[in-house]
């Protein structure tokens, strides 16, 4: 709202502040780097993602000069564009985002390190609000702001907290269908033959707390088994039962949801 309004109407309702701080947290592979693109390309917005392993060096020092060095670029590059607007995705925040008393409990030079490391990052989290409107901040996390292991100190500098949950029902059937219309062949013909058996499909997925990612991974192993079939009959065509034998391939496999399901 704050971007598509007119000046006229940012002066009359008291030029209110848009959110551009946003704190994202939920399970790996719900979505939430995705919703930050999708953001993005909503705002008309270039995106950056930055992990933080793209921060990291072998020694301390290179370290915080490298956490100056992406900051001084983003707020150089959006400065140099005012007229743009820019949308900037920590991810792994809560590498960063440790809370200190955590780090004293612990001691040692590595703690002191890290200390310093949210020194730098609380400063320039600052600097980014008051020298470049036009960036839009996003930490994105698999841990709960609840938990003690995330330093308040950070946590104040996001306006505004999103729990990414993992998908429902129709959103995981909507990105099924999604994943099927991009096969090269009859993908529609094939959801609307067996649209129920991909709705109940859909439904055991959600059951198991999978995420998208999880969805991603059993898209691509049917295909790898409907590769198989293919070189033997290059007639044969995309079959439900692929879809289901690398659902069971994932089940067996991935620990991340036999985990969820056992608690």
């Amino acid at each position: 709202d704050y971007f598509n309004a007119s000046p006229e109407i940012l002066k009359k309702t008291g030029m209110p502040t848009a959110a551009n701080r946003l704190l994202m947290h939920g399970e790996p592979g719900t979505g939430k780097s995705y919703f930050a693109k999708i953001l993005a390309k909503t705002l008309d917005a270039d995106y950056m993602e930055i992990k933080y392993s793209d921060l990291n060096k072998q020694y301390c020092g290179e370290h915080i000069e490298n956490v100056k060095n992406i900051f001084e670029n983003i707020i150089k590059t959006a400065q140099n564009s005012p007229e743009k607007k820019f949308v900037v995705n920590f991810n792994e925040i809560d590498s960063i985002a440790q809370s200190p008393q955590v780090l004293q409990f612990g001691g040692g030079s590595h703690n002191t390190f890290k200390l310093e490391e949210r020194s730098v990052f609380l400063t320039y989290i600052e600097d980014l609000a008051d020298k470049t409107p036009n960036v839009i901040l996003i930490g994105s996390t698999n841990i709960s702001p609840k938990n003690t292991r995330l330093d308040e100190a950070v946590l104040s500098r996001f306006k505004n907290i999103i729990e990414v949950n993992s998908p429902d029902k129709t959103c995981m059937f909507e990105a099924l269908k999604m994943h099927i219309k991009a096969l090269p062949e009859g993908g529609d013909k094939f959801i609307k033959d067996n649209e129920k058996a991909l709705e109940a499909f859909a439904q055991t997925l959600v059951d198991r707390k999978a995420s998208f990612r999880d969805l991603n991974c059993i898209i691509s192993n049917s295909k790898n088994y409907y590769l198989k079939d293919a070189i033997k009959d290059k007639n044969c065509t995309y079959k439900l039962e692929y879809l289901e034998k690398a659902q069971k391939t994932l089940e067996m496999t991935d620990g991340e949801i036999v985990g969820k399901n056992k608690k």
